[in-house]
């Protein structure tokens, strides 16, 4: 029993000299924080891990990559599906929109002109 008494009177003496030490304020300029680089944050603590002529390596690539794509390639099918409206994909669904949309107009007392128009001539086809 002594021996436990000594333990805690022991631990609660470290206990409050940690306490006060934490209370005390931290001098900047002598912390680790001071030599800390927001550079080793972004780049994960890696900072010449690459060779310099990296960045013009990989625009360069990016650049003859987006020429390729962009101006020398030729359109092929899945191009030209890419170019279709929603409505050449779905049949019917124009038709129902414009509905819809004349039903939401009438009811807002709103021009109807263009909607009307634009289902007779759905309906002529």
């Amino acid at each position: 029993m002594n021996f436990s008494s000594r333990l805690g009177v022991r631990s609660a003496h470290i206990s409050t000299e940690k306490s006060d030490e934490l209370d005390k304020p931290v001098e900047y300029s002598k912390s680790k924080a001071y030599t800390w680089k927001a550079q080793k944050t972004r780049s994960g603590g890696h900072l010449d891990n690459y060779p310099s002529y990296q960045p013009y390596i990989v625009s360069g690539c990016l650049t003859v990559f987006l020429l390729y794509f962009c101006v020398f390639r030729e359109e092929n099918d899945i191009d030209e599906e890419l170019g279709k409206t929603l409505y050449d994909r779905i049949e019917g669904l124009e038709e129902r929109q414009l509905q819809i949309a004349l039903k939401h107009n009438l009811e807002n007392r709103q021009d109807t002109s263009a909607i009307v128009e634009r289902l007779k001539e759905l309906q002529k086809k």
